[in-house]
């Protein structure tokens, strides 16, 4: 869903001009505004109110007439579409069947996927088959880019109201049914959801973002007529949109029977034939638009944390209680631990926490452990502790931390609050992550201060039957000898046909009404664990339709595992304990059950406490031959073959094949695979072609924990492990050359199997024959490769003309390429190809001949324009005597035509060499015609007019030579600027002219710049463009609209600029004193500092004045506002000089630490000067 709650791209170019010209006859005309409405009639005492909203952080959709808020507080309940904390609870709980992406590739065709693909990498930046995610709905989500802008607030609309109804303790609820929307994905047929995914790709990312952008400004118009008239221009509201309203409709009228409501739904929703508005009418209801005013009645009200009703959490088992703003979910953090985890939808802030039970651990040093915790905190959230401090929580000393993460994800959460305490055996963690700047804000402080510890349920004594069980290397104590039930169950992995066996034991407990189980499987091979917080997940999904998961599962450890313990209600009836692990490949599940409704199961019983892992048994080890290969494996193994018709043309080797063999005893998988080299295949050294390998092996989460310098066979070769950061899963490789042979070996192991002998043995299994073909990895290939190239086998030419991705040639090379150039080959095609690769190779090699080649084939060969610019651009980077000369040469006599993007390459010889760019001016301006390029020579030309080299006069003199289109790319770009089909390339070349009139001296040419600044004037709603014409007609005396010059003085935004110009042009004395006297120019001062450090605080108030060493400082506090809780700083000017026409045009100086505001801003004040003073 977009904008509106409603899909419209595919229609977005339909109706661009209505958007535009729309948001031009109504942004200004408040009496338009129509997104409120007053609901009354049918008995009801009260009136109730419709508001049309839409889920987006732009600061513009804000602006909240004067009766919204007011209306909030005069209702009883607030409605939002869905209840926002029931649907991030069912969010953790929806059912995870199948990878989202594989359900993409069933719908679409494979153009249709690749498509999607390759949109999703260009705004995520990675693959997405390497998406973990089973929601197709979020998938899809992550295939329309952020349009998140610096402005924009830390919430959406919806949220920041639903903020001010909590604060106002209305009761929250949703108008329609959670799993309706949560699975409107799933719930559609194949035909829309392959109808969904394609309207995806309907724009390109960069028009996307403009048209939504406009999409945006028909909303804070506030228009509900122009929303409506912008519905119906596509195909109207349609039959789901109707479904839904009907929904709602009814929801709103069955809440209004016993109390009034405030509903905030998508503003979609609001009108037309089948709109609320008409449905309540239809109903029997007066709905009437509500007047809008903006007086700025909204101001009056703030978001209040401390007025909102808090959820309690009690954990008896653990003996501690906290508050939340909300009921908690559960989630994993990057070291695997379960945690309970409630996100605030209102600030954005994650509060969790978790217990851990080292009851059973003898020996724990508690300020060990917690100097341990302090020293990991830094690399745990790879951030700066800011402040530590002990704390005492429920009579223990504990500790309090603040983290500064400077590089984080999310530029909105930047830092973390650890709050952790050691009693009773238990470990406790509480964190906080979100904004740094509000760490200690009242709503965290709540939270903090919430915490209350007590005391943990007592561990029982064990007194049962000790269970050993040798190949599912555990002992584990039961009430009775287990009964054995184990079975063969339909395998969860299509492609393979190796048996799925549950390994499964029970003891019943008839007394006391209790049932254990313990059970482990193991992967099937050639799969393996790599992502526990996945298996997790699927491993809960088990449950669904069998048991209800109660509360949030915790995290746990079992001999240095993590797992994770879950409440259960199996059929409703019986209430049970389950506990999980991950052993490597294999999955450990133990149950605790009551068999009476109304028991409980306790987690802290004999079966649980006295579970143990032991040692694996040992698994036979045999020589397996596949290819002619020969390798140590167990006797399951399975081969996976790359595809047939797989293009390898660009790679060193040819098709790879792959083993995989299973450790029965452990469910440990290892892996054997060897590729053929090509016979290009060169490289400088084994150590950089291992390294590059390692590159490739390993993903951005993953770190190489050791690597070493091994022998195999007497070949050299390179061990390795690695540890995958999130979960701590270690696998373990070994990568070697052996003549014409690239080989690799890998374990995917249990931890403590990761240097085992039998890891070891099966790792170093490789078997060679004595009659491999020998292989010089570091002679020439290039006679071979060039020799190849000539063939008139199209297999044999591929391979060779792929080979140019990856064969580095040599200084050596350098004439058999020349040579190359003028060989024949099988076909035009082949020739083509051939010399736009070589072209492109003296990008990376070349030699002093290279220059003249270069021309000569520049020059004689035809070419296409792209090669052309391709060798403009390579040779002035080649380090020989004539290069530049060549380079004015050819562009000057022989010209490219120019690309439709970039052409800056084409021309940065001139631009890092003004003297050169002097020299040829008059040559230059004869690509004067060409429209990109002239933007390049106008930005070159303003370089020239700066720059300190005086033989300008020449390049003054030709200013109607260059600026003969002026007129022309004027009225294009204000043309273009009106129409749906604008392109950013003609705002460029206007700043350009810009920049250029800028540089040229003033009272010349003067009619020019006038007529072209003043019809920039003249364009509406573009506050940059007309303070950089009005900037330029300050320098060159021109008139300017006393109005216009008031209001850019006006506006701290522009004012810099404007006196900026001023004093420039001599004329600072047109300013008005007040501008910049002392106290005005401080404040400008700030205004100045605050952009240039990117710092946007909500207001600044100036506390004062003080004097040292007969210096004025002017003190100011930044107030930055975070949904109602406000932090502030201190700010300090430095007022050291009068600003006049004679002083050099620059700002005060501004101190600041970014400390926190004190109550004594003076003492603050003075300590900051002369902290900064003691630095210079």
């Amino acid at each position: 869903m977009t904008l509106f709650s409603i899909n419209f791209k595919k229609h977005l170019l339909t109706i661009l001009l209505l958007l535009i010209f729309g948001l031009q006859l109504s942004a200004q005309e408040k009496s338009k505004y129509s997104l409120l409405w007053k609901i009354e009639g049918k008995d009801q005492l009260k009136p109730s109110y419709l508001f049309g909203t839409m889920h987006v952080s732009d600061e513009r959709a804000f602006n909240f007439s004067d009766a919204v808020l007011p209306a909030i507080e005069n209702t009883e309940k607030f409605a939002l579409e869905i209840q926002p904390d029931s649907l991030v609870i069912k969010m953790f709980t929806k059912p995870k069947i199948e990878l989202a992406y594989l359900q993409f590739k069933k719908l679409l065709n494979d153009d249709e996927y690749s498509k999607i693909a390759k949109r999703f990498k260009a705004i995520n930046g990675y693959d997405i088959e390497e998406s973990t995610l089973y929601d197709p709905s979020i998938l899809m989500s992550m295939l329309s880019p952020d349009d998140e802008k610096e402005t924009d607030k830390t919430t959406f609309v919806d949220m920041h109201l639903l903020g001010h109804a909590k604060t106002m303790q209305k009761e929250i609820v949703g108008l329609e049914d959670t799993d309706s929307q949560l699975f409107y994905f799933e719930n559609a047929t194949d035909e829309r959801k392959r109808e969904l995914l394609l309207e995806e790709l309907f724009y390109d990312i960069e028009t996307y973002e403009t048209e939504t952008e406009a999409l945006k400004k028909v909303y804070i118009t506030g228009d509900i007529n122009a929303i409506d008239a912008m519905i119906m221009s596509y195909d109207g509201y349609g039959e789901e949109m109707k479904s839904r309203n009907i929904v709602m409709t009814n929801s709103i009228i069955k809440q209004m029977k016993n109390s009034s409501i405030f509903s905030a739904v998508g503003a979609a929703h609001l009108p037309g034939n089948v709109g609320l508005i008409k449905m309540l009418r239809d109903k029997g209801y007066k709905v009437t638009p509500v007047e809008a005013k903006f007086t700025g009645v909204a101001k009056n009200y703030t978001i209040d944390t401390s007025k909102m009703s808090w959820h309690t959490f009690n954990s008896e088992d653990y003996g501690y209680t906290l508050q939340t703003p909300g009921i908690p979910a559960i989630e994993s953090n990057n070291e695997g631990l379960d945690a309970y985890i409630y996100t605030d939808l209102i600030t954005g802030t994650n509060y969790s926490y978790f217990a851990l039970d080292f009851r059973s651990k003898n020996g724990i040093d508690k300020t060990m452990f917690y100097e341990k915790m302090i020293e990991d905190a830094t690399t745990r959230y790879n951030g700066e502790i800011v402040s530590k401090k002990t704390i005492t929580i429920g009579g223990t000393q504990g500790y309090e931390i603040d983290i500064k993460i400077p590089e984080p994800s999310d530029p909105k959460k930047d830092g973390v609050k650890s709050v952790f305490v050691f009693k009773n055996g238990v470990f406790y963690q509480f964190l906080v992550y979100g904004n740094y700047n509000s760490l200690n804000s009242k709503m965290v402080s709540r939270f903090v201060n919430s915490i209350k510890i007590t005391k943990p349920k007592a561990i029982p004594t064990p007194n049962w039957y000790e269970f050993k069980h040798k190949k599912g290397a555990f002992t584990v104590k039961m009430p009775s000898k287990p009964l054995d039930r184990s079975k063969e169950i339909e395998s969860p992995f299509e492609d393979t046909t190796e048996p799925y066996i549950i390994n499964m034991f029970m003891a019943i407990d008839a007394k006391n009404k209790s049932n254990y189980i313990i059970r482990y499987n193991d992967q099937p091979n050639g799969y393996r664990i790599d992502d526990l917080e996945a298996s997790f997940r699927g491993m809960a999904e088990t449950f669904t339709g069998k048991a209800e998961i109660i509360g949030t599962p915790k995290t746990i450890y079992q001999n240095g595992y993590i797992g994770k313990e879950y409440e259960l209600y199996i059929k409703g009836i019986s209430h049970s304990i389950c506990r999980l692990f991950f052993r490597g490949n294999r999955t450990y599940l133990l149950l605790a059950q009551r068999l009476e409704k109304g028991l409980k199961a306790d987690p802290n019983n004999t079966f649980f406490e006295s579970f143990k892992l032991t040692d694996f048994e040992e698994e036979p080890i045999v020589v397996h031959e596949k290819q002619g290969v020969k390798f140590k494996g167990f006797k399951n193994i399975r081969e996976i073959l790359e595809d047939e018709d797989y293009d390898n043309s660009d790679t060193y080797f040819y098709n790879s094949y792959d083993y995989y063999t299973k450790n029965e005893q452990s469910g440990d998988i290892y892996a054997f695979g060897f590729t053929k080299l090509k016979p290009y295949f060169k490289i400088d050294t084994l150590a950089k072609f291992y390294d590059l390998n390692k590159e490739n092996i390993t993903n951005y989460t993953d770190t190489i924990v050791r690597s070493k310098k091994v022998k195999v066979n007497n070949n050299e070769a390179v061990e390795f492990v690695v540890m995958q950061k999130q979960d701590s899963i270690y696998s373990k490789y070994l990568l070697w050359l052996d003549k014409d042979k690239f080989i690799y070996t890998s374990a995917f192991v249990s931890k403590e199997n990761i240097d085992s002998k039998t890891t070891n043995n099966l790792l170093y299994g490789y078997l060679p024959k004595t009659n491999t073909t020998s292989f010089n990895y570091y002679s020439s290939k290039t006679d071979l490769l060039l020799n190849n190239l000539k063939s008139k086998d199209s297999l044999v030419f591929k391979q060779a003309y792929g080979a140019f991705t990856y064969y580095e040639f040599s200084k050596d090379d350098v004439p058999k390429l020349y040579k190359a150039i003028d060989a024949k080959y099988a076909t035009t095609e082949n020739k083509e190809k051939v010399i736009e690769a070589i072209i492109n190779e003296f990008n990376n090699v070349s030699d002093d001949n290279t220059v003249a080649f270069l021309e000569k084939i520049y020059t004689n060969y035809n070419l296409n324009e792209a090669l052309k610019r391709s060798i403009l651009q390579i040779i002035p980077e080649l380090k020989t005597p004539n290069n530049l000369t060549t380079y004015r040469k050819l562009l000057l006599n022989n010209t490219p035509k120019a690309a439709e993007d970039y052409n800056y390459a084409i021309f940065s010889p001139y631009f890092d060499s003004i003297p050169m760019a002097i020299e040829d001016y008059n040559g230059l301006l004869k690509l004067i015609d060409s429209k990109k390029y002239r933007s390049q020579l106008l930005s070159l030309s303003a370089q020239i007019l700066k720059s300190s080299y005086k033989n300008k006069s020449n390049i003054i003199s030709l200013f109607n030579n260059l600026t003969i289109n002026n007129t022309k790319d004027l009225k294009t770009f204000i043309n273009q600027k009106a129409s749906e089909d604008f392109n950013y390339s003609h705002q460029t070349i206007i700043y350009n002219y810009l920049n250029y009139f800028e540089a040229f001296p003033k009272n010349k040419q003067a009619q020019t710049i006038d007529n072209f600044t003043n019809q920039l004037l003249d364009i509406k709603n573009n506050k940059w463009l007309a303070l950089r014409a009005s900037e330029i007609r300050i320098l060159h005396d021109l008139k300017l609209e006393n109005q216009l010059t008031n209001t850019l003085l006006d506006s701290l935004d522009t004012r810099y600029n404007i006196m900026k110009a001023y004093h420039k042009a001599n004329n600072l004395k047109k300013v008005s004193k007040k501008y910049y006297n002392e106290a005005a120019f401080a404040n400008l001062s700030l205004q100045q500092y605050l952009e240039e450090i990117d710092e946007w605080p909500d207001k600044r108030n100036l506390l004062g004045t003080l004097k040292l060493d007969n210096v004025t400082y002017y003190a100011y506090a930044l107030i930055y506002d975070y949904d109602g809780t406000e932090e502030s700083y201190l700010a300090v000017v430095k007022a050291d000089f009068k600003l006049s026409q004679k002083h050099d045009f620059k700002t005060y100086t501004t101190l600041t630490d970014w400390n926190y505001l004190s109550d004594n801003w003076k003492a603050q004040s003075e300590k900051l000067i002369k902290k900064k003073a003691e630095n210079l």
